[in-house]
């Protein structure tokens, strides 16, 4: 050790030595320097520490306000008392009755079967939930809602592997799309339907009774009910008619027909020869021997049509008069309206063509749609449907005073309910 650094090992050595009985003086424990004032700290004096369980009166399982709930150590009465009121609802089983109210029952657990469909070549590149809404005939809503709730897949081709489940996903031609749909009611359970159907439409029937004689009946037909049976429907208005009579006074006979979404006056024979009565009464003006009935009907129509004109007479009618050609065959038949020659009856299929005729008028309109008035003096099939949803566009079409305004609610020749009025 050299002379410099002895030098300052023997300072540190007696700095330390002197100020020793200082720090002596200056650190006092601190129950020394409260008892040598003579006086208690102020405040309330410290509990000695507690020892055992984390919190004293823990709750247990054996508490009979949870419940038979069993709550971890680190929770408090209050808050188990707050979670044995819902963890019997979180494990599956019902909640406890609230009082004044029913006890809620489980939801039914629905059978479920998977529906395969084929992407055609004409689908090339068409996105998932439009694919969807065109296999089910359902909207894009529904459609978007089963692709993000996990129900469709895609499988059958090299691309399908590679396709990402979303509603905006392209799908290419030869894929084959899965769907999950619930199982079809059994035909015990649609027997029981149609039976609780057929109780509740008499009951409609016998209050829409609208005019009655010893020859005929008018009634009000309902919406959603079909005239006659069909592949379609098992439940019509021919089946119910014998609850509107009684059995000695022989069946009704119909005379006309409405489509199954129309409803108004529908005319019901008595006897036979009341039926051949009226049935020349309501035949067409184009018909020889026409007859003195013309059938009138109101429907609302969108888009909304002009309004007529403020100097235009309140009677006036527009007649449209075009050509009806039937395509395919029923019941999946539909009518295509044409240009009406008087020279040409055929059309370039060989297919014949009718004569149609029906006289309109605009009674009110608004932004999304217009009320018109409609009066066939043709009674050919569908007439007024298409004549109202014309899809032919051209100048020549047009001047024949198509309305190119679909019927609301006809899900044949239009969109049905358009998305902006829904």
């Amino acid at each position: 050790m050299n002379a410099l650094t002895a030098r300052v090992v023997c300072t540190a050595r007696l700095s330390a030595a002197l100020l020793a009985p200082a720090r002596a003086a200056l650190v006092v424990p601190a129950r020394e320097k409260h008892s040598a004032s003579g006086k208690r700290p102020s405040g309330k004096r410290r509990s000695p520490k507690q020892t055992g369980t984390k919190h004293t009166g823990r709750p247990t399982i054996l508490d009979p306000r949870l419940g038979g709930y069993n709550p971890p150590i680190s929770m408090s009465r209050s808050t188990a008392e707050r979670w044995s009121k819902v963890a019997p609802y979180k494990k599956g089983a019902a909640p406890p009755p609230v009082k004044g109210r029913a006890a809620p029952q489980p939801e039914p657990q629905v059978e479920t079967i998977v529906r395969k469909f084929f992407v055609d070549d004409h689908q090339h590149l068409i996105t998932m939930e439009a694919f969807v809404a065109f296999a089910l005939k359902c909207s894009q809503g529904i459609a978007r809602l089963k692709v993000l709730n996990g129900e469709v897949g895609v499988t059958g081709s090299a691309h399908a592997r590679y396709v990402d489940i979303k509603p905006k996903s392209t799908l290419n031609a030869g894929d084959y799309v899965q769907v999950v749909l619930a199982k079809p009611p059994s035909k015990e359970v649609i027997a029981e339907r149609q039976a609780k159907k057929a109780v509740d439409y008499t009951e409609t029937l016998r209050k829409s009774i609208l005019y009655r004689d010893k020859d005929i009946i008018i009634i009000n037909k309902p919406a959603n009910l079909a005239v006659h049976a069909g592949t379609k429907n098992s439940l019509n208005l021919e089946s119910l008619l014998p609850a509107l009579t009684k059995p000695e006074d022989g069946p009704l006979r119909l005379v006309h027909r409405l489509d199954v979404g129309t409803t108004g006056a529908l005319i019901l024979a008595r006897s036979k020869e009341a039926a051949e009565r009226v049935s020349d009464l309501l035949k067409p003006s184009d018909v020889e021997g026409a007859g003195a009935l013309q059938k009138t009907y109101l429907a609302i129509v969108s888009p909304a049509l002009p309004k007529p004109a403020p100097d235009a007479p309140a009677a006036a009618m527009t007649n449209i008069v075009t050509g009806i050609v039937q395509i395919g065959e029923a019941p999946k038949e539909e009518m295509k309206t044409i240009e009406w020659h008087d020279d040409y009856t055929l059309s370039s299929t060989g297919k014949k063509i009718k004569k149609a005729v029906t006289a309109y008028r605009v009674l009110a309109s608004a932004n999304l749609g217009s009320l018109i008035e409609l009066s066939p003096t043709t009674g050919r099939k569908h007439q007024l449907r298409v004549h109202c949803a014309q899809t032919l566009q051209n100048e020549t079409y047009l001047s024949l005073g198509a309305l190119l305004a679909p019927i609301i609610g006809d899900f044949k020749y239009g969109p049905g309910c358009p998305s902006k009025i829904k």
